[in-house]
């Protein structure tokens, strides 16, 4: 299968506390990965890494084959490689589909001319209409973000990251925050992404890992304990005692 994203020995301290230790894995095309471990094992950290928000103090990163270590992180969300975050980032001022705009003129680079509306710029309805469409949020297109559940506020927030055309998506807890009679809404959402899109995400919530995680990366103190298929992981006895606990 096709490579979507490579990282090799990563690691990153801060003095003489090292938070990232030795990480490396791959995602391949279509990957659906979950990342957990303790509070406090690195995962958002990480994340950062990839993103391109903290730079490594070692190691290397590969979108498709293509070195962006040192990339930018505005130029690597231009190449393929967007996230969210564990609180949504949203305009809450503004509609759904304003929302959603906004992100596609991102994602085209264009500039915005004092007194044109961004609703008349040319050539984003029918890209609009597909985002909204996929991530079926007709019924609230036309209302404004502060009015919505905060399940629909996240459908929003990963609604905008697929209008930035991803080919590898990081979700940092997708489902926080959201009431559990929502939250499903929010995962069914993520497991219907178009299956060409590689997809990372954190997650406590380890019922919603084990039902949408096709593989799990384990993190502990920095370090990757295990990388290997939810049944593996869920029979594993330092998982059971460094995380899941005993009942588990």
């Amino acid at each position: 299968m096709t490579e979507a994203l490579k990282i090799e020995n990563l690691c990153r301290n801060f003095g003489a506390l090292q938070v990232t230790d030795d990480v490396s894995f791959c995602l391949e095309k279509g990957a659906r990965v979950a990342l957990i471990g303790p509070n406090g094992a690195g995962k958002t950290t990480l994340v950062n890494l990839i993103a391109g928000s903290l730079s490594p103090s070692s190691g290397r990163i590969y979108l498709h084959q293509q070195d962006i270590t040192h990339m930018a992180q505005a130029a690597r969300v231009h190449s393929g490689l967007v996230r969210t975050f564990q609180v949504t980032r949203l305009f809450n001022e503004l509609t759904v589909e304003d929302n959603i705009r906004m992100a596609i003129v991102q994602h085209h680079k264009q500039s915005f001319r004092l007194f044109s509306p961004l609703r008349k710029l040319a050539n984003l309805d029918s890209e609009l209409q597909h985002v909204v469409d996929m991530m079926q949020l007709n019924d609230v297109a036309r209302r404004h973000v502060r009015n919505l559940a905060y399940g629909e506020q996240r459908l929003v927030e990963i609604a905008m990251a697929l209008a930035l055309k991803p080919r590898v998506l990081l979700l940092d807890e997708p489902a926080a925050g959201v009431p559990q009679s929502e939250s499903d809404v929010v995962m069914r959402a993520i497991s219907e992404l178009p299956e060409e899109i590689a997809i990372l995400f954190i997650e406590h919530d380890m019922d919603l890992v084990f039902r949408f995680a096709h593989r799990i990366l384990v993190l502990v103190s920095g370090a990757l304990l295990l990388d290997d298929t939810p049944e593996a992981v869920a029979a594993d006895e330092r998982v059971h005692k460094l995380y899941l606990g005993e009942a588990a």
